[in-house]
């Protein structure tokens, strides 16, 4: 049986280039290698993901892209009646894309580098997240930072994980740590999970961890 939760996630952020779509790329291809029927909502207004999609070629994952908010809410809406698992890529910034994204969101993954600059943008995005919940239920989106490319040995690397650990919204326990493989793979035009050597393997573990957490926490009580 393909894993049903969450239904819908997207990974937003104030700021660019914490991962975002590296995330929502290999989450969309971990699902569809587990059986799940998968739609990603490329709102990115670069496309990387759906170009990057495109070489990797992934059976069980269609892409969608979606210019602006009112589009975002039709694709997520047209996903949910046929799709197991729908991944948003958000763009970067805090726009009206973003707020529609969390709207219809169930879990709303928050990349988060290992520094100051990058956490004060993280935690822009827990605001937007607080005031979705007002719109809704109070409860959804669920909402969870993760630590992306971390160095978890480095000095840096440690108070990155203290002060995630302080928020007001719950970090994931597991953590991507900084991996080359990571890094070539959309040059490359693939996931590492089709890449050789152990650093790909070290970082399709990290990914594996993750994504598993994340299916597991739509239900967790905030």
């Amino acid at each position: 049986m393909p894993q049903r939760l969450p239904v819908v996630s997207s990974f937003v952020n104030a700021k660019g280039g914490v991962g975002k779509s590296t995330l929502a790329v290999h989450a969309a291809v971990w699902h569809a290698r587990r059986g799940a029927s998968v739609v990603l909502v490329d709102a990115d207004a670069q496309q990387a993901s759906s170009v990057w999609l495109g070489e990797v070629q992934q059976p069980g994952v269609q892409v969608v892209p979606a210019a602006d908010a009112a589009a975002v809410q039709r694709a997520v809406d047209a996903a949910r009646t046929h799709a197991d698992v729908v991944v948003v890529d958000g763009p970067a910034g805090l726009s009206d894309v973003t707020r529609a994204a969390l709207i219809v969101t169930d879990v709303a993954v928050l990349p988060c580098g290992a520094s100051v600059v990058d956490l004060r943008a993280a935690l822009q995005a827990v605001a937007l997240v607080l005031a979705a919940r007002q719109v809704r239920d109070g409860r959804l989106p669920v909402a969870r930072l993760v630590l992306n490319r971390l160095q978890p040995h480095t000095l840096l690397g440690q108070d990155a994980l203290e002060a995630v650990r302080q928020q007001p919204v719950p970090a994931c326990r597991a953590v991507i740590r900084q991996r080359n493989a990571l890094a070539d793979a959309a040059g490359q035009g693939r996931s590492v999970f089709d890449m050789s050597g152990s650093g790909a393997a070290d970082a399709a573990a990290d990914l594996h961890a993750l994504f598993t957490e994340l299916a597991r926490c739509q239900s967790a009580d905030q």
